[in-house]
C-alpha cells in the first residue's frame, strides 16, 4: 500500500464518485453520457490541438518532402487511448477548379480534366504525407512527452469542398431571387 498524499487524495475522490451512484447512461453533470467523461474529452481535445500545432510547425520548418500545392491541417482526431491519430488535411493547388463557378452552370456527372488533375494532386500529396508519417510521429514524440506516441494517418478533409458547394448554392439562390425581383419591377 502506498502512503503518499496523492494516492490517498485520489482514493478519496474515487470513493466520493462511488458514493454518488450515478444512474446508468447519466454523467455527473446530469447529461447523458456519450462514452467519455467530461475531463477525458477535454484532455483528448487538448492533445489533438497540441498534435495539430506540432505537425503544422513541422510541415513549415522541418518537412523534407515536396508537397504539391498548399497543405492546411484542418483537424486531428485521436482515439481515447492516444494510440492512433487521424490528421485531416486540405490541399489547395494551383490547378484548383473555380469554386465560384458561373451562375446557372450545370455541373456534369463526369469530372473535367482540370478536376481530375486536382484530384491526382490531392492523392499525391496524401501519399507524400503518408510516406513521411514516421518522421511526423518522431516529431510528435520529441515535442510531446506521452506514454504512447500515436500512429499517424493523413486523410483528405472534404468539409472545405462541402462548404464551398453550399455557399455556391446559396449564392445562386440569392442571384435568382434578385433576378426575379428585378424582372417584376
Amino acid at each position: 500500500m502506498r502512503d503518499s498524499k496523492e494516492d490517498r487524495g485520489g482514493s478519496r475522490q474515487l470513493a466520493g464518485l462511488r458514493e454518488k451512484k450515478l444512474s446508468p447512461g447519466k454523467s455527473q453533470s446530469g447529461g447523458v453520457a456519450n462514452g467519455q467523461s467530461k475531463d477525458k474529452s477535454h484532455r483528448v481535445q487538448r492533445v489533438e490541438r497540441e498534435i495539430r500545432e506540432v505537425v503544422g510547425s513541422y510541415l513549415i520548418s522541418g518537412f523534407k518532402g515536396v508537397l504539391p500545392g498548399l497543405v492546411s491541417l484542418t483537424r486531428v482526431i485521436c482515439t481515447k487511448d492516444f494510440r492512433t491519430a487521424k490528421i485531416l488535411v486540405t490541399i489547395l493547388s494551383l490547378a484548383e477548379p473555380e469554386a465560384t463557378g458561373g451562375v446557372g452552370e450545370e455541373s456534369s456527372a463526369e469530372p473535367s480534366a482540370k478536376e481530375r488533375k486536382v484530384e491526382r494532386e490531392r492523392e499525391r500529396a496524401i501519399e507524400v504525407l503518408q510516406a513521411h508519417a514516421f518522421e511526423v510521429q518522431g516529431e510528435i514524440n520529441r515535442c510531446l512527452r506521452m506514454k504512447h506516441c500515436p500512429k499517424v494517418t493523413f486523410v483528405y478533409d472534404t468539409s472545405y469542398e462541402n462548404v464551398m458547394k453550399v455557399e455556391k448554392i446559396l449564392r445562386d439562390i440569392s442571384h435568382e431571387k434578385n433576378e426575379k425581383t428585378r424582372s417584376q419591377d
